[in-house]
């Protein structure tokens, strides 16, 4: 089944609003989900806005606000980016684009009436950079470049290798997504970067973990190339514009 008959079957599942129909139709929108998102991030689309869309509603149903809207702007995103790149200018005016795309602006601003009033903001400042785990997922090779800024005040940029497509990064706090091949934060540590490799020019990451005293473990297979104590990181709207 394709997946444009099976999102046609998620629907009329939520539709029936019978419970078992339901549970399906959200256990199919997340084996959907899981498969699409990497394939939109190697560059190929597979309606990947519509399957984030119905995931989006998915969280929205059960209360699951913040993850509603990280799944609303990707979809919201992932549509826009397909109407820039649309060669025919009356594919994003059909009647099921324009539904599409009320249907999202309504998604949208109803989630938002359930969030809490300062939930939306110009800056992030968190001690569980998100994004960071958004740059090194599905296999993704990112090399690193950290640069001190003084004191325990640092600039962290990664770089998605070849091969390992863009990462799509998403800051629900910012109303923010992006497809980023490059991407830099900021942040300020309990105490210096702790490097476990010799070769500091060609720090290269696959895997980011929380240790079990709340540092962030950067590893390339099995060896930790380095270590961030912990931190407060920065995230603003402009980094999302900096490519």
């Amino acid at each position: 089944m394709s997946k444009s008959e099976l999102l046609k079957k998620v629907d009329a599942y939520i539709e029936s609003g019978i419970p078992d129909d339901v549970e399906e139709a959200e256990r199919i929108t997340y084996e959907l989900y899981q498969e699409a998102r990497p394939e939109y991030c190697m560059g190929h689309d597979e309606g990947f806005a519509e399957i984030a869309l119905r995931e989006a509603e998915a969280h929205a149903r059960v209360g699951l606000h913040r993850d509603a809207m990280f799944h609303f702007l990707e979809a919201e995103y992932a549509f826009g980016e397909k109407a820039e790149k649309s060669s025919e200018a009356d594919a994003f005016t059909s009647k099921g684009s324009r539904d599409f795309s009320k249907r999202l602006a309504e998604d949208i601003e109803s989630v938002k009436a359930e969030l809490d009033p300062d939930f939306l903001k110009e800056k992030v400042v968190t001690r569980s950079p998100y994004w960071l785990f958004d740059l090194v997922r599905d296999d993704a090779g990112v090399r690193f470049e950290i640069f001190h800024l003084g004191g325990n005040r640092y600039e962290l940029t990664g770089y998605r290798l070849e091969g390992s497509g863009s990462a799509l990064i998403v800051s629900p706090e910012l109303e923010c997504a992006g497809m980023m091949k490059k991407f830099t934060c900021r942040f300020t540590s309990d105490a210096p970067v702790i490097y476990e490799v010799e070769d500091l020019e060609s720090l290269i990451v696959d895997r980011v973990d929380f240790t079990w005293d709340d540092e962030l473990a950067f590893y390339n297979g099995e060896t930790r190339v380095f270590l961030i104590p912990k931190a407060d990181y920065e995230l603003t709207k402009d980094d999302f514009c900096a490519e």
